[in-house]
């Protein structure tokens, strides 16, 4: 396995080569392939077969690809001799993936279902590549795209082919460009399950469908030793239950921990100690330095590292001045073990979102619910807010297609969580820590994610279904409080209960303006202007996103928690556009 590929100008080899040693990468040139060079970058703490040969072709695989049940290089070699003898089943694989199949005259490139591990392609130069600054840097024209930079800024999402650099896309399920010698393909889509007949028959096939996927992922567990993150919430404690009764001890868990100088170092997940402990594990602590404690010289190696560690991808809930976004982070949590799981996903196993109806109409789900419900009333005026909606909601409809043209069902509400709201946002981590080892992410595969749409008729108001999940699988960990205040095995809260009525009944503008709060409250800027009083670099950051003219108002989305760090991410891939090389240090006053 690998962490990436280069197929592009002979030219561009030195660039790639020296972007990708910033960011602690080796490359192998593997010679011309359908006229252009092809550079291969092992993964970091990974020493294995990066290639499987025939007596034709040559094949290997980005990120996690798991076929029948088999990981690795018996992965690819029995994907190899399937496909030479046209039996290859786009049905039977796994994972997060690019599976590359070449020889001198052809390239073929096959991505997982809903295509998390992206790939990026300038057709100008006809290159392609899984990192998004190798072709950033090997582009003369660096111009920003406005469009997917408010985007951006506003959602901590970024959807469609366009980037945040004009010339560059990626492919999606409805866009794969036209190359010649290159075939790109979107691996099958499982049969989307609908018919329960009750609530425990479905809670039935989601439990098999987890099983199954978690026995095809023990190879990898056995084999390299499992590290999982644990929180106080249901996915990382449904990650775990699974993970318990499907593979062999030992587990590890971790959590990671932020401490302040002067201060009591407390874990932020305490329930997680608790959780490990009830199953007799030991929570590992992954210890950060907080941002406030860190001087100018420190903040600006975190923020070049995290931006090399994520390839230039700024989302929500990635902020580039928390070290525990850096490749050194990440390897000394790992330790000694080269499989980790993570527990991003499992929206399809609850309605936290609230839905009540079963459907919304188009305004309110892009609107409301996609977009003024993260970054509330910031638009300079109602045209500027008016034009980003139709252009989300033009994007978002292209994608999941729904059955009506003004509405959207539950179902299809399931499919924007799972195949573009991860794709398009949290899967940026999941392919950066593919980088260094192997990295699963069990709840968006396609064989568990898509058959299970339609369990939306039995998920109930709140968080039920996922509670029963975990109560199924290990009444250990069902007898340990949540951070929602209650413990799996627990009935709903009072409070739980009633939110998505009080939601449903709530005009939409109301909800939005209590749920964001006043901006000018005291205290909604403190992080950032105390960030920007002791960093130079955080305040020029934000300073170049202004320089954008966007219209919006920049100051409340600083004073948003969520949105502060993407504006600072935006900001210094600003800086980082402006340099010679993306892979030199930016220089700031």
């Amino acid at each position: 396995m690998i962490a990436g590929f280069y197929w592009g100008n002979e030219q561009d080899v030195p660039a790639v080569t020296q972007l990708w040693e910033a960011a602690g990468l080796n490359t192998i040139n593997m010679g011309s392939v359908a006229g252009k060079q092809l550079l291969l970058a092992p993964k970091i703490l990974i020493e294995t077969t990066l290639v499987v040969t025939s007596a034709e072709w040559k094949a290997t695989a980005v990120g996690v690809f798991i076929y029948k049940g088999f990981v690795a290089e018996e992965a690819v070699r029995l994907a190899l001799t399937d496909l030479e003898h046209h039996r290859f089943d786009e049905l039977a694989v796994r994972g997060t993936f690019a599976f590359l199949v070449y020889n001198e005259e052809h390239l073929k490139i096959w991505l997982d279902a809903t295509v998390i591990q992206h790939l990026y392609v300038n057709k100008a130069q006809k290159a392609l590549s899984t990192s998004f600054l190798a072709l950033v840097e090997t582009q003369s024209n660096r111009t920003p795209q406005l469009e997917s930079f408010q985007e951006l800024l506003l959602t901590g999402t970024q959807i469609g082919p366009e980037t945040l650099v004009k010339g560059i896309f990626k492919t999606e399920p409805h866009y794969i460009p036209e190359i010649a010698g290159v075939e790109i393909k979107i691996c099958k889509r499982p049969t989307q399950e609908s018919d329960y007949k009750s609530r425990e028959e479905a809670l039935d096939h989601a439990q098999a469908h987890l099983e199954a996927c978690f026995n095809d992922y023990r190879g990898l567990a056995t084999a390299h030793g499992a590290l999982l993150g644990l929180t106080g919430g249901l996915d990382s404690r449904l990650n775990l239950a699974v993970a318990l009764k499907k593979w062999p001890k030992p587990i590890e868990v971790y959590t990671n921990c932020r401490i302040r100088k002067g201060k009591e170092q407390v874990i932020d997940e305490p329930l997680a100690q608790k959780a490990a402990e009830s199953v007799g594990l030991t929570l590992r602590a992954g210890w950060m330095v907080h941002p406030l404690d860190m001087d100018d010289v420190q903040l600006a190696e975190v923020m070049e590292q995290s931006y090399q560690f994520f390839d230039g991808h700024g989302r929500m809930h990635a902020q580039w001045f928390e070290d525990y976004n850096t490749a050194r982070f990440k390897k000394a949590l790992m330790g000694n073990r080269l499989f980790g799981l993570s527990g991003i996903g499992g929206e399809q196993y609850r309605n936290f979102e609230g839905m009540l109806t079963p459907t919304w109409s188009r305004d309110y789900f892009i609107r409301y619910h996609l977009a003024l419900n993260y970054c509330g009333p910031v638009f300079k005026n109602q045209q500027a807010e008016d034009s980003f909606a139709d252009s989300l909601g033009e994007r978002v409809w292209s994608k999941i297609k729904p059955a009506k043209s003004d509405r959207v069902s539950h179902s299809e509400v399931k499919q924007y969580l799972n195949e573009i709201l991860i794709s398009n946002r949290l899967g940026a981590r999941n392919n950066a820590e593919n980088r260094l080892a192997w990295f699963a992410s069990p709840f968006t595969d396609p064989g568990v994610s898509i058959p299970a749409y339609g369990l939306t008729k039995w998920l109930g108001s709140s968080i039920e279904f996922e509670k029963d999940l975990i109560v199924r699988l290990n009444d250990s960990l069902a007898n340990v409080p949540l951070d929602y205040g209650i413990r799996p095995k627990d009935d709903l809260s009072l409070k739980m209960k009633i939110k998505p009525w009080v939601r449903h009944f709530t005009p939409s503008r109301l909800w939005v303006d209590k749920r964001i709060g006043p901006l000018s409250e005291p205290g909604s800027y403190q992080l950032f202007n105390e960030l920007s009083a002791q960093s130079t670099l955080i305040k020029t950051c934000v300073e170049e996103v202004n320089k954008l003219s966007l219209p919006i108002h920049l100051n409340r989305l600083c004073a948003l928690p969520d949105f502060m760090p993407i504006v600072v991410n935006m900001g210094y891939f600003l800086l980082k556009l402006k340099q010679p090389s993306l892979s030199t240090r930016v220089k700031y006053e």
